[in-house]
């Protein structure tokens, strides 16, 4: 176990720094050697589910582990291991959720939009829909 957490900050700090705040526009975004350097070491070419196998043998402790891969829709089996910072995460970090639970930021989001003119039209039958492609820009 604490092979496992001990890759978990440094994974963590690159995968933070170099990839997820990008705005993800072109690839050489990532074209950026700290990432290079820590190509291999993040585990970027092996599944989670692969690498959390080489850690434990115990089906619910590896079921506890992969629990945040599945919570972001992807499966252990084709999740890249640099997931593995969100172990790291949790259970370093914590895990935050809104005051009075996840609706809240809809509602924000609402509110905001309501006050910078936006109205919503709710249970409404539609004539009509456009697809996203009918959009350009957006």
């Amino acid at each position: 176990m604490v092979r496992f957490l001990d890759e978990g900050p440094r994974k963590y700090e690159v995968g933070m720094k170099r990839m997820v705040h990008k705005p993800g526009r072109s690839l050489l975004e990532l074209a950026d050697w700290q990432l290079f350097r820590n190509l291999f070491r993040m585990h970027l070419f092996q599944s989670f589910d692969k690498y959390v196998r080489k850690f434990f043998k115990n089906s619910k402790l590896i079921r506890i582990l992969e629990f945040p891969i599945l919570f972001l829709g992807g499966m252990p089996a084709n999740t890249p291991a640099l997931y593995s910072m969100m172990n790291h995460a949790e259970l370093s970090l914590g895990t935050w959720y809104p005051m009075g639970g996840m609706h809240k930021i809809v509602e924000a989001m609402a509110a905001l939009a309501r006050s910078l003119g936006s109205n919503f039209l709710l249970a409404r039958p539609s004539a009509a829909s456009r697809s996203m492609a009918a959009w350009p820009g957006v």
